[in-house]
């Protein structure tokens, strides 16, 4: 499905010459901050853009996040036709609230205002002032590109603190000035401008956007948060605060403590109990997202989240920690995000962290458990954190660490055909895929997908023309401590998987890799190739010939090794069976921007090899 879901984000993507595209055109965005004190500040958010065409009308929305402690002061929303002619306005009471599922606890919410533009280009302009009244961790991060496609002629920041508050500043992407100004009273302010940048457009392979788009964090040194506080002058110190969060939460029941026992007592190796206290954990736990209390980040008890059987991933995180302590297996808690990969190590902050995980260290290795999903295999590392940095959580001060990741040589998709063909072009066609490792988190919905969405996925991912599907079976081996497969069987009739043209049938000699699209020719690429996921894909494909049939020309074998990965594949002729061996290896990694050619080349290499057609002839 990775592959899958960016080959057709790639067919969307208009390639060719380079050129500057965009949809609209931020003429003015200013953010003003107020710090009054560690627990008191204000934001006030001022934009002024142009939508030039429909492309652009994602940029026309407002959200607004708020909770208790996060009020809304104003709100102001003008749309003016291109010459500054006033067309519409709306208020503050014109703004929709989100509405959570049942899935949901929490005192966050956000405001939203939607408005499509009926004539184009117009002018939107909007302003809003937000009151915080229980402490920051951290201040609006300065981004004045937020996305593709997007001009921006002008954008500002400004922060005023107190005398001696100390505020720290980081800057990613971009080299920009940090101007500092003391007034006679002592209060600080720091402001930052850029203009006439240059505009993002999309590129093939390119790196996420988080990573392209010039950004400036702020952050104090001393903070206060509902009625806690600490210091995140260094990431050891900021541990300790997010530890301190789970002190006196590890209780748990004494039926839960006495069953515990019943199912560890007897076993002497840790990787058992461990084992054994995350099957029984999966099947008394389920995840329901809990934001309450000290800003969404401090745990519900372990004993309630055993009483209720419900946690989020921190409450399902120190629930778990508890168990194990109980069966003697020390753990600990690491927060990580899901969006965002490295942090930096001389930046300590809370900006990007939106998740919990289980840390267990073992005599010869680390096992890192997932706790809002108990069908996960038990140490499996799934993408969204694979490659991380996590933080965890000491009283003594944590560190940042990266959780590992899959290797590309681990993550195999091994697909087999058995394939008969017949005269008139039908193909009878037994079909066995195997997904492996890292192929595990995209393929795990056809497990539990209903037979319609399996079916699709393989008329999606295979040609099978005119085809139907006759049988098929999906299913999953997942053994803890060991890398979880998929594996699918299928077997399908295919009316037209030959055309006949006279004596000869023209015959697609690979089935699997339909979903693959040619890359188109960029001149001057901006962005570095980046390829996150690297994998190798094997296919073993039999085509019986019909009988008093031959093949007129022998497929050449083929062997292209490069930078990017490598193909082979090997054609063999046997007792009138043409058998196929391909093995494509694509590497993960980072490739200068002047490599693409070679890159696309290397790309349409396979997509081209791929899609080969054999050539029969009846004698």
């Amino acid at each position: 499905m990775k592959k899958t879901l960016l080959t057709i984000a790639l067919a969307l993507m208009i390639s060719g010459a380079r050129a500057q595209t965009y949809h609209t055109i931020v003429l003015d965005n200013q953010t003003i901050c107020t710090v009054k004190d560690a627990t008191h500040s204000t934001q006030t958010f001022k934009c002024t853009l142009k939508i030039l065409n429909k492309n652009g009308n994602d940029d026309a929305q407002v959200v607004i996040a708020l909770d208790k402690t996060n009020n809304l002061k104003n709100f102001t929303y003008t749309v003016s036709d291109e010459n500054g002619k006033e067309l519409r306005k709306f208020k503050k009471k014109d703004l929709m609230r989100t509405e959570y599922s049942s899935n949901f606890k929490t005192d966050s919410y956000r405001l939203f205002f939607d408005y499509s533009p009926s004539v184009y280009p117009c002018i939107i302009s909007y302003e809003y002032s937000i009151d915080s009244s229980d402490g920051s961790l951290a201040y609006p991060v300065f981004q004045p590109i937020d996305d593709y496609e997007q001009k921006v002629e002008k954008a500002s920041y400004q922060i005023t603190v107190p005398q001696d508050f100390i505020l720290r500043t980081y800057r990613e992407n971009t080299d920009c000035t940090i101007n500092r100004n003391v007034d006679a009273q002592g209060s600080q302010t720091l402001s930052v401008e850029m203009s006439n940048l240059p505009v993002i457009n999309k590129e093939p392979f390119c790196d996420d956007f988080i990573n392209l788009t010039p950004r400036v964090f702020f952050a104090p040194t001393v903070f206060k948060h509902y009625d806690t506080g600490g210091n995140m002058e260094t990431w050891e110190n900021y541990s300790c605060f997010q530890a301190s969060l789970y002190d006196g939460r590890q209780t748990l029941q004494e039926s839960i403590k006495n069953h515990l026992h019943e199912l560890c007592d007897e076993l002497t190796s840790p990787k058992d109990k461990l084992a054994k206290v995350y099957e029984y954990f999966g099947k008394i736990t389920r995840y329901v997202s809990i934001q309450l209390g000290i800003g969404g980040m401090q745990p519900i008890e372990a004993a309630e989240v055993c009483r209720t059987g419900y946690g989020d991933c921190k409450g399902l995180s120190n629930l778990m920690m508890s168990m194990l302590k109980e069966v003697g297996i020390e753990s600990n808690v690491a927060i990580i995000s899901t969006d965002i990969k490295q942090h930096p190590k001389a930046f300590p902050s809370a900006h990007g962290f939106n998740h919990a995980i289980l840390m267990v260290p073992m005599e010869k290795d680390t096992v890192w458990i997932e706790c809002t999903n108990p069908e996960l295999p038990l140490a499996y590392v799934h993408e969204d954190i694979a490659g991380h940095d996590a933080l965890l959580l000491k009283h003594e001060g944590g560190k940042l660490v990266e959780l590992p990741h899959h290797k590309d040589s681990n993550n195999i998709e091994y697909s087999q055909a058995e394939i008969v063909l017949k005269e008139e072009g039908e193909a009878h066609i037994n079909i066995t895929q195997k997904w492996l490792d890292g192929y595990y988190d995209d393929m795990h919905f056809l497990k539990n997908a209903d037979e319609k969405k399996q079916k699709d996925y393989l008329f999606s991912s295979i040609a099978l023309m005119g085809g139907t599907i006759d049988s098929l079976n999906v299913n999953e081996k997942a053994t803890p401590f060991e890398a979880p497969e998929i594996n699918l069987k299928a077997i399908a009739n295919c009316r037209g998987y030959a055309t006949i043209t006279g004596r000869r049938l023209i015959v697609r000699i690979n089935p699997f890799h339909y979903d693959m699209e040619t890359l188109r020719e960029i001149e001057n690429r901006k962005y570095d190739i980046v390829r996150n996921f690297g994998y190798k894909d094997i296919d073993d494909i039999t085509i019986t010939l019909p009988e008093g049939y031959i093949i007129e020309a022998l497929p050449q074998n083929v062997n292209i090794d490069t930078p990017f990965g490598y193909l082979k594949i090997d054609y063999k002729l046997q007792d009138g069976k043409l058998k196929t061996h391909a093995e494509h290896y694509a590497k993960q990694g980072h490739f200068s921007a002047n490599q693409y050619a070679d890159f696309r080349k290397f790309y349409n290499q396979v997509v081209n090899l791929y899609q080969q057609k054999l050539i029969i002839v009846k004698k």
